[in-house]
């Protein structure tokens, strides 16, 4: 292995760690610990719906986990059953112009992925490792290069 190059910081970092190290703790200022003291006791004061969750009164949890389970289970109704809802007034007509470019998008989507399966089924397994192969090669080539390119940017 190559010895690991000596960096001429490390001298100095480790003498200012040793004169950082040697230095006395400095002793809190005396007005700190009322502070402190001061803060822990205005947080405890706090009415229970102003701390954490967990340290609220159980049947607070129980409801507050209710209402959440509640209201994620009404969005989850809500979306499983929005093409009922979107055919029947409306609220399906605002829905079907809000929703139009995603249509879109969808039958764009759709129509990549059938002419990807036509590829796929009418062009050789030899063809698709080349492909794979030569895309392999072009990322490590890449790869390479940036490292080279890093290296001779970063020399010193």
């Amino acid at each position: 292995m190559n010895p690991r190059p000596t960096n001429p910081n490390d001298n100095w970092e480790t003498a200012l760690d040793r004169q950082l190290k040697s230095l006395p703790d400095r002793p809190a200022p005396s007005a700190l610990l009322p502070r402190v003291l001061a803060v822990i006791e205005a947080r405890a004061r706090r009415p229970w719906y102003r701390q954490t969750w967990v340290v609220w009164p159980r049947w607070a949890q129980a409801l507050s986990l209710a209402t959440v389970s509640f209201v994620l289970g009404a969005l989850t109704f809500a979306l499983l059953h929005a093409g009922e809802v979107a055919s029947t007034g409306l609220v399906g007509e605002q829905l079907n112009v809000w929703l139009a470019p995603i249509k879109a998008l969808w039958s764009a989507g759709e129509a990549m992925v059938s002419a990807a399966e036509i590829l796929l089924h009418k062009v050789g397994l030899g063809v698709w490792l080349g492909v794979g192969a030569l895309c392999a090669a072009m990322y490590a080539v890449c790869i390479g290069l940036g490292t080279l390119l890093c290296r001779i940017a970063c020399k010193k």
